[in-house]
């Protein structure tokens, strides 16, 4: 969106004849009514920073691209929660460490800062993990000539966290289209010679032939 308005920000309008000069300038409102949002909506913004291609460059705004870098940043701290939840509830399922003596529990008064205590240091150095893995990403230049969903899944340079969280926002369709081509597919699919299809194999069918093309 940033390079389209650039882009038509740049044209030479002083040869344009009237109407072509009112039709460019037409082109301008319309392109920003239609996206001049786009950077304040939090899936848009953390596709964009963490589309190798653009990163904090691909912003219109600083604020924006700030504001992405500190979402990025969120939702790999909530990340690595998760992991290392999951990794400790493993580890005691599995019966590790049977013979590990657990710290001693706090007595008295100032029992209750114990958990509080606990909960600091873990946040703590999640917090930490955070801003390094998503800065030294940050750091490195733009690539303009990589694909990007094959930059994260061959890039071995960042935390398995880091791409997880890229994936998750890289796979959110860029417009409408792919939806509408699927209501499309739907339409032949469930047609009257077939309604008696079950929701389930509807589904299946739906599927199958949307993704036919990556088999």
């Amino acid at each position: 969106m940033h390079g389209l308005i650039l882009k038509l920000n740049s044209m030479n309008t002083v040869s344009l004849s009237f109407d072509s000069a009112d039709f460019h300038g037409k082109i301008i409102d319309s392109a920003k009514k239609r996206l001049g949002d786009y950077e304040d909506r939090s899936a848009a913004r953390g596709a964009t920073f963490l589309n190798p291609n653009f990163k904090k460059a691909g912003f219109q705004s600083n604020n924006h691209a700030d504001q992405a870098h500190q979402q990025i940043e969120a939702d790999v701290r909530k990340a690595l929660r998760d992991r290392d939840a999951a990794s400790s509830a493993i580890n005691v399922s599995d019966g590790e460490n049977p013979m590990e003596v657990p710290p001693p529990i706090a007595t008295g008064l100032l029992a209750f800062l114990t958990d509080k205590v606990a909960d600091h240091q873990r946040n703590a150095t999640s917090t930490s993990d955070a801003i390094i893995i998503v800065r030294q990403y940050a750091e490195l230049p733009p690539n303009l000539d990589i694909n990007p969903i094959k930059y994260w899944n061959s890039n071995t340079d960042h935390e398995t966290v880091l791409n997880q969280v890229a994936h998750y926002y890289l796979c959110i369709p860029a417009t409408s289209v792919p939806a509408e081509n699927l209501f499309s597919k739907a339409g032949y699919i469930i047609s009257e010679r077939r309604n008696s299809l079950s929701p389930a194999k509807a589904r299946m069918l739906i599927f199958l032939h949307g993704n036919t093309r990556f088999g």
